[in-house]
């Protein structure tokens, strides 16, 4: 299942997919029926519009990104 929440939200209420609205970022959250429960991708995504009630998204970069040198 994917979920999102508002660029820069740490926690908050999860929006469903057809909640997302156009020309917003969004980090998505993903949980699985095999007990992955709400694991933070930290992936950011531009929603620039809706087919039907499925949001179109693009992938934009990554919240957090991390290195070793």
């Amino acid at each position: 299942m994917y979920e999102f929440l508002h660029e820069g939200e740490l926690s908050g209420d999860l929006l469903k997919p057809w909640e997302l609205q156009s020309g917003k970022r969004y980090g998505m959250v993903v949980s699985n029926r095999y007990g992955l429960a709400r694991y933070d991708t930290e992936d950011l995504f531009l929603c620039s519009g809706t087919v039907h009630d499925t949001p179109i998204i693009t992938f934009v970069g990554r919240a957090g990104l991390q290195h070793s040198c």
